[in-house]
C-alpha cells in the first residue's frame, strides 16, 4: 500500500493523538460476596419452605383425624383391649353413692364433695364437661368456638365426655323415681328429663354410626341344660333348643389408650365457680351442656 493510502486510512479511522492520553478502562469482576448473595437468598427461601412443608407434613402425620383437636391428637396411642373388665359392676345396678361416684370419676376425673343423689344431672356442679385452650392449642378451630371476654381463652371440650355424660343420663333415666327426688329434677320437671334423654339417644346413635366399629361379633355354641334356669341375659331359651349360640362378650378391640387422654382432659376441665363470666361465678353467662 502507498504512503498516500496509509494517510487516508488514518484519516478515515479518525486517529487522534489525544486518544493515547486517555486512561485505560479497567473491568473489575464483582466481589465474591455480591456473587453469593443470590444463592444465599435462594438457600434461605428453600430452607424456610422446607421447614413449613415439614411442619405441615408432621401435622398431617399426627394420629387421629383433622377434625380432632391437634393438641390432643398428640396423646393418641393404641392398644388391644377386651370389652370386659373387673370394674364393670361399678357403673351399673341400683342407684347408690358408689355408682354415682364411679360415673363422676369417669366423666370428670374427680369425686365431687357433693352427693350425686342431690345433683344427678351434673348441672349443679363445680367442674364442667369443657375446658379452656389458648390460641396455639385451639389452632384452626379458634374462629369456630366461643372466646371468653375475661381472658381471651377459647371454650371447647371433647365429644367423648359429652357421650359419657349422655350415657350416664340414660342410666339415671332407668331409675327416674330415685333421681327425680333431687332439687334439680324438681326445679326443671320431668319433661326436661325426657327431652334430655331423647337428645342423648340421638347423640349416641350418631356417634355409633359415625365410628361404625367393624370389629367382628364372635359366637360360640353351647349345649343347653334344660334342668337349669331357662332365662338368659338376651332372652328365654326355647324348650326345643338343644344348643344355643352365645355372643362372646370378651372380644378383643383395637382402642385408643384411655388413661393419657382421660388425665389430660380431666386436668383441664373448667371450674365454673372460678369463672367470673359464668352464673356460678357471679356473671351472667350460663353453659347449657
Amino acid at each position: 500500500m502507498t504512503r498516500s493510502s496509509d494517510s487516508d486510512a488514518e484519516y478515515l479511522l479518525g486517529h487522534d493523538d489525544r486518544i493515547d492520553d486517555l486512561p485505560a478502562y479497567s473491568h473489575k469482576p464483582p466481589s465474591r460476596w455480591k456473587q453469593a448473595v443470590p444463592w444465599i437468598l435462594v438457600g434461605l427461601f428453600g430452607l424456610l419452605s422446607s421447614v413449613l412443608l415439614l411442619r405441615e407434613f408432621n401435622q398431617d402425620r399426627l394420629p387421629g383425624f383433622d377434625t380432632e383437636l391437634p393438641v390432643a391428637r398428640k396423646l393418641i396411642e393404641f392398644e388391644k383391649r377386651k370389652m370386659k373388665s373387673g370394674d364393670d359392676h361399678l357403673y351399673v345396678g341400683p342407684p347408690s353413692q358408689e355408682v354415682d361416684d364411679a360415673w363422676i370419676r369417669l366423666i370428670y376425673g374427680v369425686v365431687s364433695i357433693l352427693s350425686w343423689h342431690r345433683m344427678p344431672s351434673n348441672d349443679d356442679r363445680d367442674i364442667g364437661l369443657n375446658f379452656n385452650l389458648d390460641a396455639t392449642e385451639i389452632g384452626k378451630f379458634a374462629d369456630k368456638t366461643f372466646s371468653w371476654p375475661q381472658d381471651g381463652k377459647f371454650f371447647t371440650g371433647v365429644q367423648f365426655n359429652h357421650q359419657l355424660h349422655c350415657l350416664n343420663r340414660l342410666r339415671q333415666f332407668l331409675y327416674l323415681p330415685y333421681y327425680n327426688q333431687t332439687d334439680f329434677a324438681k326445679e326443671h320437671g320431668e319433661s326436661y328429663t325426657m327431652a334430655h334423654a331423647e337428645h342423648c339417644i340421638n347423640y349416641l346413635r350418631h356417634s355409633i354410626q359415625c365410628h361404625a366399629d367393624l370389629t367382628p361379633m364372635l359366637w360360640h355354641e353351647k349345649k343347653v341344660d334344660h334342668t337349669s334356669h331357662h332365662t338368659h341375659g338376651h332372652g328365654t331359651l326355647s324348650d326345643k333348643a338343644t344348643s344355643a349360640l352365645y355372643l362372646d362378650m370378651e372380644t378383643t378391640y383395637t382402642c385408643r389408650k384411655w388413661k393419657p387422654i382421660h388425665e389430660w382432659v380431666s386436668s383441664r376441665q373448667v371450674n365454673y365457680n372460678e369463672r367470673e363470666d359464668l352464673i356460678e361465678g357471679g356473671g351472667n353467662i350460663q353453659v347449657l351442656d
